[in-house]
């Protein structure tokens, strides 16, 4: 088997309601879809999302990794996403060319998984077909008080079990008003977890974490910049919460040192960022050596199946902002994700959307 032709497309997705955090503020986001053509007439899709400049992760997958995997072997990913990743210095810090590798390798593991006729979950060897879900998308940092409290309510009845809430407003006085509302509507009936989105320097981190810690917080995510490993072994070994990040975290060896020096409790690597799915094997397994939980950030349809593979990943986060394209949207009943048991990752998209697939 050889691969025929790699074809990219590029989309401006609305994210169908305002989002905010401490970071930004955003209605749509930017997805690169890469579809890998064989000569044996199986096709493999992947795809990537950037905040901005994704014209340049497409231009990076036109220019330079279609050179490298036409007319190789597809089932040889190991060996093709080694050379993308040394053909684009991917090796090193970075986003651009991340996001490009994991929307080739992405398209890849979809081939693969045809041609063993298997959904990706099975094909990782996975024993699990649903995972926990949690819900990010109602907790924005514009909602009030009361609309967050509504939107936990609301979570409750359609059988959701965690609510994730974004902190970083102005005053410590504000984001506590916020947690105690929504524990005051649904009491202890879904699991709560907070966000700061790397808001705070350390001193105040670990100031409003343990001011959040009275209100039975899962986790305290990004509490700081990711850019210092130091900074959150402090705030971890100040907490009893334990800390999550690595959603801006690009490369497998900055997770093992978050593990190694005990920085974070829980790594949150996203499939789109760290170079598609070789690398966030590579970095789940390596959680999994050291029993550390993984909490994937977004891309809930990818995620559900890397998830269902290994025992040490415990849940994916609901934002549903690419449901809408797909003709076979992620099922979630009572508080669960299924896998997709297509063969693949089991994902497509509409054909009005994207008729040229």
């Amino acid at each position: 088997m050889k691969v025929q032709n790699l074809k990219t497309f590029f989309l401006n997705v609305s994210c169908g309601k305002l989002i905010s955090d401490s970071a930004r503020v955003l209605d749509s986001i930017q997805l690169i879809i890469v579809k890998i053509e064989t000569d044996e007439g199986v096709n493999g899709i992947g795809y990537t999302y950037t905040l901005r400049g994704g014209e340049g992760v497409k231009a990076i997958i036109d220019k330079e990794l279609s050179k490298i995997v036409e007319g190789k072997n597809p089932l040889e990913i190991e060996d093709l996403w080694n050379k993308m990743c040394m053909s684009t210095d991917a090796r090193t810090h970075g986003g651009t060319a991340t996001n490009a590798i994991a929307a080739v390798d992405i398209a890849l593991w979809d081939i693969m998984g045809k041609v063993e006729r298997k959904p990706l979950y099975k094909l990782l060897n996975g024993k699990r077909n649903k995972v926990p879900i949690y819900d990010t998308d109602s907790g924005w940092l514009h909602y009030t008080p009361q609309e967050l409290a509504e939107n936990a309510v609301n979570l409750l009845e359609k059988g959701f079990k965690g609510f994730k809430i974004k902190v970083g407003k102005r005053t410590l006085e504000e984001d506590i008003e916020r947690i105690k509302a929504v524990r005051d509507a649904i009491g202890d009936s879904l699991t709560l977890m907070v966000d700061a989105n790397q808001a705070f320097g350390v001193n105040e981190a670990i100031r409003r974490g343990r001011a959040y810690e009275r209100y039975d917080i899962r986790w305290f995510e990004e509490p700081t910049l990711d850019g210092d490993i130091n900074d959150y072994v402090e705030i971890a070994s100040a907490l009893d919460i334990p800390v999550a990040t690595g959603e801006w975290i690009y490369h497998r060896d900055i997770f093992q040192k978050l593990i190694q020096k005990k920085a974070a409790d829980i790594i949150q690597p996203d499939v789109c960022r760290v170079k598609g799915i070789t690398e966030w094997i590579k970095i789940a397994k390596y959680a999994e050596e050291h029993e550390t939980p993984v909490a994937p950030h977004f891309n809930m349809e990818l995620h559900t199946h890397l998830v269902c593979a290994f025992s040490n990943a415990i849940t994916v986060e609901h934002m549903p902002w690419l449901a809408s394209l797909f003709k076979n949207p992620l099922k979630i009943k009572e508080g669960y994700a299924f896998a997709p048991e297509g063969e693949g990752h089991g994902i497509e998209f509409k054909d009005e959307l994207i008729g040229i697939l």
